[in-house]
């Protein structure tokens, strides 16, 4: 597994965070949710790879890289963090 490849904890806590905010004002979610609470809704979401965020990485010397949650490997430990 490349770093790349592998979402962090950070990015994590942000797409959860900024998912769950987009749910609780009105956005419909993209699966049928299982629990109540849009903070819940947005990690079913990720789990399932239906999250439709794109995160952007810097690199150097200004330049960006883009991927999408779904291409992104996350380990099991970061749905206990929040």
């Amino acid at each position: 597994m490349s770093i790349l490849h592998r979402m962090t904890k950070y990015e994590f806590a942000r797409v959860v965070g900024t998912r769950a905010n987009q749910i609780s004002h009105g956005d419909k979610p993209k699966i049928k949710p299982t629990k109540t609470e849009a903070l819940e809704i947005a990690q079913e979401e990720l789990k399932a790879g239906k999250c439709p965020i794109i995160i952007v990485r810097p690199l150097p010397r200004s330049k960006s890289y883009e991927v999408r949650c779904r291409d992104l490997e996350i380990p099991n430990e970061y749905y206990t963090i929040v």
